[in-house]
């Protein structure tokens, strides 16, 4: 496993780890994550997406009007 340190600009002492595994068959806090998503797992989390994306435009152009 490799392990990259990125340094945020203007935030002193804060950084973001990043861990790339060239293992698939790695597991995460216990659970598999080398197993597909199912077409419907994957239709749902694009529909979540989609409906974030729609939700924070609205919040941007209700909270920040240009003048």
């Amino acid at each position: 496993m490799s392990t990259i340190e990125l340094r945020l600009p203007g935030n002193k002492g804060e950084t973001i780890v990043d861990q790339k595994d060239a293992n698939t068959n790695a597991t995460l806090n216990g659970e598999c994550c080398a197993c597909p998503k199912s077409e419907a797992e994957q239709v749902q989390e694009e529909e979540e997406r989609l409906f974030q994306i729609k939700f924070e435009d609205y919040l941007h152009d209700s909270v920040y009007i240009k003048r």
